[in-house]
């Protein structure tokens, strides 16, 4: 399953038949379980060339998915008066 362990978690339970079934419910919904998910989608697109940029460093920097290669704040933008 794509999202597995991140947004979703599936389970083997019994049912009152005694049958095994797959259940499937929610992982949780914080930060950074949205963020994994979020990083494999771009990298499976990124798989197809037309999609390669997606995981670039520049793409993933702005979405705050990756670290920029600086350290501290990022610089304010120009106002413009």
């Amino acid at each position: 399953m794509f999202f597995e362990g991140l947004l979703v978690k599936s389970a083997l339970v019994a049912d009152k038949n005694g049958k095994l079934v797959e259940v499937f419910r929610t992982a949780g919904g914080n930060r950074t379980q949205y963020e994994g998910a979020t990083r494999r989608v771009l990298d499976y697109l990124a798989n197809d060339a037309t999609f390669a940029k997606l995981a670039s460093p520049e793409v993933l920097q702005k979405l705050g998915l990756a670290k920029a290669a600086r350290r501290g704040r990022p610089s304010k933008a120009a106002q413009r008066t």
